[in-house]
């Protein structure tokens, strides 16, 4: 129907008095030419569609819906919800009367919208009953309403708009304050509306929870009213990807705020003190990302009552606090002035990540930790020489270690975090040793020791960790020697990868694992000819680059739990054992063994 240009009565039906009284849902679709929609009874009073819920168009003009509560408008030339003047031919005036029972607005792809009331008086009545607004990809939009009032604060507006999103449009230069006056709006957020320079200096409605910026490149601050009403419910802030943004206003957060996440603001210096000083504070989760500007976290410690910090792909950040203290020399930002401090990481601190801080120098000024930290993550820090003096007495769970070009030790204590459970260190190639007194033995289930060249010994008595249910040991060239009493014969899981104590492991007895489910073997044995004893419990037995094996004499009937065999890169294997496969085998990978695959 592309060549229809107006509706009428046809429509309708001539004798019909009240067209389509049942109608709930209507919508039309691909009807390019449409111009005109003459309403039900023009020049009468006359009111069609009375029970009309969801209407969904393109191009469209309309006078009267008393019942509708849905609208979705696509592709229209213009859109005025309101208007006391005539329209131009590239305008559509629809609902002069008002939206009585709107619920649910979407305008999306409005080319040549610029605004959408005449005033805020207009826009403040026809939202009433409306709560959820999305506008999106009106490249022309410059305000929702085109006579703003300027007061300075205007009273609390009773509605039921909960839900305004403003996103993709460009010529958007400002927000009229009267949306800051819906009292029931609980989340708003505004994106990728690159003309977006401020927004009004008035007070955060009272139950708004949630705010989220992004992507809006042209705006350089947030308003300092929103800050300081005592009475905000704002629990999340996220700002996203605002380029321009320099600074936050130098006051005290709202008392109910939870989390903050900070985003690709790459002018972002700091983060304002009155933040981090403030006792009555309710922040628990900060997260910042690609903020290269930042040197620092806070300059002398942070929000007393933050649980979760993340911080990723902060170029600069030379440290987390105290960037004053630190002595710049010829070697890098590395060396400190005397400093005591034992609150500059907050006591209440469970979770710690940082992550792609390339010039970062240290984590806690004083080396401590606090004693409440559960899951520690610290990965691709080049400059890190040591995370911790000690780890004595804390709650950690977690601790995962990689990509630290520069550690060389690990913290003393090590064996006194006795909530323990993981352990992950990859990729630190100048770290050698493990502290003296080992590893926890009490709660540690799965440890993984990767990639560090310059590693010569695992940690001591490692077969005293009987709750280990994981090893992953890989790719430490320098790890010659195999523990004197073993591994812990509790293991679940073991993958061994390009190890030269291969061949003393074999020798102690893989068949001491009663309860081995996961046996990888990779690289590390080359003079390997025929397989081990392998732990009867295998459901799952991987063997790779093993250029010298002939035989897998081993995994016949005695592996009658075995329902996965992957074997790779070994060019010289021939035979399976002579009484066949295990019955359980369920899947068989053979790769790269030119051999055997002859045979299958």
């Amino acid at each position: 129907m592309d060549r229809v240009k107006s509706v009428g009565p046809e429509f309708y039906g001539n004798s019909c008095s009240t067209p389509f009284p049942s109608l709930e849902t209507l919508s039309f679709f691909h009807m390019r030419e449409w111009e005109e929609w003459i309403p039900c009874g023009a020049g009468q009073e006359v009111d069609g569609f009375p029970k009309l819920r969801t209407l969904s168009l393109l191009l469209v003009t309309i006078k009267y819906l008393p019942a509708l509560s849905g609208l979705q408008i696509n592709g229209c030339k213009g859109v005025v919800f309101s208007s006391p003047i005539v329209p131009s031919s590239n305008q559509v005036v629809i609902f002069e009367k008002g939206l009585p029972k709107l619920e649910k607005v979407g305008i999306v792809n409005v080319r040549e919208l610029t605004y959408l009331w005449w005033s805020e008086t207009r826009l403040l009545q026809d939202v009433r009953s409306l709560n959820r607004l999305q506008i999106s990809r009106c490249p022309q939009l410059l305000s929702l309403v085109t006579d703003e009032q300027h007061d300075q604060q205007q009273p609390e507006l009773q509605c039921r708009l909960r839900f305004l999103e403003l996103s993709y449009c460009e010529g958007l230069t400002r927000l009229p304050q009267a949306l800051l006056t819906l009292s029931s709006l609980t989340e708003m957020r505004i994106a990728h509306c690159t003309s977006l320079i401020s927004f009004p200096e008035a007070a955060l409605p009272s139950r708004l929870r949630t705010i989220d910026i992004e992507g809006c490149n042209a705006l350089k601050s947030l308003p300092e009213a929103w800050m300081h009403n005592s009475y905000s419910s704002l629990q999340s802030l996220k700002i996203r990807y605002c380029k321009s943004l320099v600074s936050f206003p130098e006051v005290s957060l709202p008392s109910r705020l939870r989390t903050i996440e900070i985003e690709g603001c790459y002018a972002l210096k700091c983060l304002p003190e009155a933040w981090m000083e403030n006792s009555s504070t309710s922040l628990e989760s900060l997260n910042i990302y690609n903020c290269n500007s930042l040197t620092h976290i806070a300059r002398i410690q942070l929000a007393p009552s933050l649980k979760r910090l993340i911080i990723n792909s902060c170029h600069n950040l030379r440290t987390l606090t105290g960037e004053k203290d630190i002595r710049c020399s010829s070697n890098g930002c590395t060396s400190l002035t005397p400093f005591s401090s034992e609150n500059e990481l907050p006591a209440t601190l469970e979770h710690l990540e940082v992550s792609y801080c390339l010039n970062l120098a240290f984590l806690s000024r004083n080396g401590n930790l606090p004693q409440a930290l559960k899951c520690l993550r610290v990965r691709f820090c080049s400059k890190l020489e040591s995370f911790a003096e000690s780890l004595d007495n804390t709650s950690l769970e977690e601790i995962t270690i990689s990509w630290l070009e520069n550690l060389k030790i690990l913290p003393g204590g090590l064996h006194n975090l006795h909530h323990l459970q993981e352990i992950r260190i990859e990729q630190c190639p100048n770290l050698e040793s493990f502290p003296e007194g080992g590893l926890p033995y009490a709660k540690l289930t799965k440890l993984e020791i990767l990639d560090c060249e310059n590693l010569k010994a695992l940690p001591n008595c490692m077969h005293n960790l009987t709750s280990l249910l994981c090893l992953e040991i890989g790719l430490c060239p320098r790890l010659v020697s195999f523990p004197e009493d073993g591994f812990p014969t509790n293991l679940q899981s073991l993958v061994v990868n390009d190890l030269k104590i291969c061949k003393p492991l074999f020798e102690w007895g893989l068949n001491r694992f009663t309860s081995l489910k996961r046996l990888e073997i990779c690289e590390g044995c080359p003079d390997l000819v025929s397989s081990p004893r392998f732990p009867a419990s295998l459901t799952v037995l991987r063997i790779s680059s093993m250029p010298n094996l002939i035989c897998l004499s081993s995994i016949g009937e005695n592996l009658t739990s075995l329902e996965t065999l992957d074997l790779h890169f070994c060019p010289k294997l021939k035979y399976f054992p002579e009484q066949g496969l295990p019955k359980s085998l369920l899947q068989l990978i053979i790769h790269d063994c030119p051999l055997i695959e002859k045979r299958v």
